[in-house]
């Protein structure tokens, strides 16, 4: 029997408890096949909503690589995609919350995004990217962890997702 956190309260209860013995809160399960599911479904919809890269091959030096430029499609139906994807990823425990103190969004990040592989986490990441900085070229979205508070990662244009 494995020991985890209540989402609610914090403290540590049994990971076949129906309801949090210090809170009383109902514990919500997920099947792995929802996981499953959940995870090629955001790899389609992150795929459908960042687009592709366009370069600009117009530099004159030919032995220096080209410059990307990463183009965001920011129309309704698009934000509108990029916000139900954020949404779903809040309501499943990947994210616990996604924030804006300053210039750049911060995603305080749980254990079930450290479960995640690299590219997915990437993909996320690159949509909460997409839905704060739009074609920023200079923007990042820092990583947080929401047990201890630490930064642990951050995800910008220039230098793809960077973990700590």
């Amino acid at each position: 029997m494995a020991m985890v956190a209540c989402k609610e309260c914090g403290k540590e209860i049994s990971s076949k408890a129906d309801k949090c013995p210090h809170c009383g809160v109902k514990i919500k399960r997920t099947s792995m096949f929802t996981w499953i599911v959940s995870v090629f479904a955001g790899f389609a919809l992150v795929g459908y909503i960042i687009g592709e890269v366009n370069t600009d091959n117009s530099a004159t030096n030919q032995t220096a690589p080209a410059a990307k430029r990463v183009t965001i499609d920011n129309s309704p139906e698009t934000r509108a995609k990029r916000e139900k994807l954020l949404r779903d990823l809040l309501n499943q425990g990947v994210f616990q919350k996604i924030d804006v103190p300053g210039t750049n969004p911060r995603v305080w990040v749980t254990p079930k995004f450290y479960a995640l592989d690299f590219d997915t986490k990437k993909s996320f990441v690159s949509v909460v990217y997409a839905h704060y900085l739009g074609d920023e070229e200079f923007g990042s979205v820092n990583l947080v962890d929401s047990k201890t508070g630490r930064k642990v990662g951050r995800f910008s244009t220039v230098s793809g997702l960077e973990m700590e």
